[in-house]
């Protein structure tokens, strides 16, 4: 029975070695900060605070927390653009070269926003935050982030389906206002909804920063109100699979890998996740199924 047990193990172990580099990627970024000390041009060592305040005036389609929920997207827009412009200044020196946009899109998972003041009257929503940040720490974890293209592409996309959403409010908010009777009803409807795929995308991308920045347990509160706002969502329901893997609670991190798996039997990554979850939990014949499906579904992966 060793042997036998010795052999199996060998086979996973042979499976495993297609997935070394996702688990890579997926911790690649917290080892970086936690273990490069070196300086990163001119800006490093130096904490700056951004700080920006927003006023949304409510449409008859508001209420207070549709009009929070756009004020706190509009405010953290203006301090990631804020940041971007100083890091770009950095970036154009060194070897690291990306557009504002994309250091924008970038930095919303790696630095967090906090809310120092935000107040409702008459039909208006003001909103004051701030991000407190190092340039040159932000350049290094955007350096780590960039290693892992999946995960950059990730938060690209949210930043993109984040504007794209704001826009689609604007259009139902006018839609809304023009219109009477049943189709006023639809409209108002359909801006609510568009409404809470905004507050579940803005708390995907906190639940991703959380995890950049170690915090597992933050993450899984972020990303859990990101999938109760929008069930339908993948993308929270893998990172939270990588917080509780990191936290150690497998059996949670093996139910938010299938249930990503449900949404896209495609999705390789919850694959590869899974069956080293399976393994850490000495189920070995589920991990094989799983790396065999990941193998399945990209035979020649690219090398890390």
């Amino acid at each position: 029975m060793i042997n036998v047990r010795n052999e199996r193990r060998k086979t996973i172990e042979g499976k495993m070695t297609k997935t070394i580099h996702y688990s890579l990627r997926c911790t690649l970024s917290i080892l970086v900060v936690l273990l490069v000390a070196l300086v990163a041009g001119a800006a490093a060592a130096e904490l700056r605070t951004y700080v920006k305040q927003y006023t949304y005036r409510a449409s008859e389609a508001d209420g207070k927390e549709s009009s929070r929920t756009i004020a706190r997207i509009e405010v953290k827009k203006l301090l990631l653009e804020a940041l971007a412009t100083d890091l770009e200044k950095v970036t154009e020196q060194g070897r690291v070269q990306l557009t504002k946009d994309q250091i924008a899109a970038l930095s919303a998972g790696i630095v967090k926003m906090d809310v120092e003041d935000e107040r409702w009257h008459d039909r208006t929503y003001r909103l004051k935050a701030q991000i407190a940040a190092d340039p040159g720490e932000v350049i290094k974890r955007i350096e780590a982030l960039r290693e892992d293209q999946e995960k950059a592409k990730e938060l690209e996309k949210l930043r993109m389906r984040s504007d794209d959403l704001i826009r689609e409010n604007e259009r139902l908010r006018k839609e809304f206002m023009a219109a009477t009777g049943k189709k006023r009803t639809s409209f108002k409807a359909a801006y609510d909804q568009s409404i809470k795929k905004l507050r579940a995308l803005d708390c995907y991308e906190e639940g991703f920063a959380d995890i950049n920045l170690v915090m597992y347990d933050q993450a899984i509160k972020d990303l859990s109100t990101a999938i109760e706002l929008n069930p339908k969502e993948l993308g929270p329901y893998h990172n939270r699979g990588l917080a509780y893997t990191k936290l150690r609670q497998y059996a949670e991190a093996v139910h938010d890998y299938s249930r990503a798996i449900e949404l896209d039997p495609k999705f390789e990554a919850a694959y590869i996740q899974r069956g080293s979850t399976f393994f850490n939990m000495g189920q070995d014949n589920q991990a094989i199924d799983d790396f065999n499906r990941a193998i399945a579904l990209n035979p020649k992966p690219e090398n890390p």
